[in-house]
């Protein structure tokens, strides 16, 4: 068996062989310090790229605010306009539709029987009382309708007639809780006639809206 024998003096073999322990450590240094490089070179990359998106972002938001800005005078309309309309609606209510109301009482009046009065009240207030000419024609109150009663009298040549009539007008759309007062025999122009007087109930109409512009 054969050993490797220096014949270099041990002063010089422990030189050579703390230089190459320096030369070991100088290179896994240098090791280290490129992945150090590359760690931090690839982190100064990603922050100017975040750095990037955050200017865009901030652009993009200008640009979205400046937008905003210049639609706030049109919002700031917008929430004038549905204010007014709100208000409107309070004001006016849920009038009845008194043209179909009147309309129907008109062309359910049989030719045996005619109005001499038409009254209206609104809540607990008459509204106004018109009187029809002889041809059964009555006129809706003059002030603002609301939510009431209406009255009817008027002459019929009998029960009969006015018990038809009663049934007729049920049909009247916006009427309900149609009911007789009362109906007595009485003599108009020296004639038997039967005077009657028929209430009812006045539905109210459905909710204001504004009329819709062109554009929409």
């Amino acid at each position: 068996m054969m050993k490797n024998i220096s014949l270099l003096p041990p002063e010089i073999e422990a030189r050579w062989r703390a230089q190459q322990k320096r030369r070991r450590y100088l290179l896994g240094g240098g090791l280290a310090l490129l992945v150090f490089l590359a760690v931090y070179a690839a982190l100064i990359a990603l922050t100017f790229q975040a750095q990037l998106q955050v200017r865009a972002l901030q652009a993009q938001r200008a640009a979205v605010q400046k937008e905003i800005a210049a639609y706030q005078e049109y919002a700031a309309m917008q929430a004038r306009i549905t204010s007014a309309d709100n208000l409107l609606q309070q004001a006016v209510g849920t009038p009845p539709d008194w043209v179909q109301l009147m309309t129907g009482v008109s062309r359910f009046i049989p030719p045996d029987v005619w109005l001499t009065d038409f009254t209206a009240a609104v809540g607990a207030k008459e509204a106004g009382t018109t009187k029809p000419a002889p041809a059964r024609q009555a006129t809706a109150p003059q002030s603002r309708p609301e939510a009431g009663e209406v009255t009817l009298r008027g002459w019929a040549f009998d029960h009969q007639a006015v018990a038809r009539w009663l049934e007729e007008i049920r049909r009247v759309p916006g009427l309900t809780d149609v009911r007789c007062q009362f109906a007595t025999e009485d003599t108009l122009q020296q004639k038997a006639m039967v005077k009657f007087e028929i209430k009812a109930a006045v539905l109210p109409g459905p909710p204001y809206r504004p009329a819709a512009g062109k554009d929409e």
